[in-house]
């Protein structure tokens, strides 16, 4: 991944959005409310009405690319395809592993694709998990017990303190996608 030419992605896409305005409507309210596990935290749900109106408010366009763009705003951007349900977010969800920022957003993105799984998801998950590995990024066992959940005939392993994660953020998912 181009650092560089990711930033010049971010400033595009903000250029054509209204720059500072658009960031402190969609991300700087929530990314640090939402990155990571805390998610799965009261303040984080108190806000999960508004975080789905603000979605409904995006494009599927500009969520998409929002999944390719640094670390806060792809954050916001997998929880608002999570929060539109959309089936043509699926693949550009699986593809934002490819710009992932390990800890900060890895979670979400773990709880994202098993949300709206498809035929790469494992693969997508292995791949990734590799990277994580090389750049020590962290959050392996998230990955792993994901990956666990997708292999329905594999062996089971005992509980982990991850196991317990992912069920929370799998959790925050489903009450972000249902329609109230």
């Amino acid at each position: 991944m181009d650092h560089d030419a990711v930033i010049r992605a971010q400033d595009r896409f903000l250029d054509q959005r209204g720059g500072q305005p658009w960031l402190e409507t969609y991300v700087t309210p929530y990314y640090l409310k939402w990155m990571g596990a805390a998610a799965t935290r009261a303040e984080a749900r108190e806000l999960l009405p508004e975080v789905r109106q603000r979605a409904t408010e995006l494009r599927i366009e500009d969520i998409a690319a929002m999944l390719a763009l640094p670390w806060r705003i792809q954050l916001m951007g997998i929880w608002y395809a999570v929060a539109r349900t959309d089936g043509p977010l699926t693949k550009p969800l699986h593809h934002a592993f490819d710009a992932c920022y390990g800890t900060l957003t890895a979670p979400a993105l773990i709880a994202a694709v098993l949300t709206y799984p498809d035929e790469s998801t494992s693969e997508v998950l292995h791949t990734y998990r590799d990277r994580a590995v090389t750049n020590r990024f962290g959050g392996i066992e998230l990955v792993d017990t994901a990956l666990q959940r997708l292999d329905r005939h594999g062996v089971r392993h005992p509980q982990t303190p991850a196991d317990g994660v992912l069920g929370d953020l799998l959790d925050v998912a489903r009450l972000l996608s249902a329609n109230p």
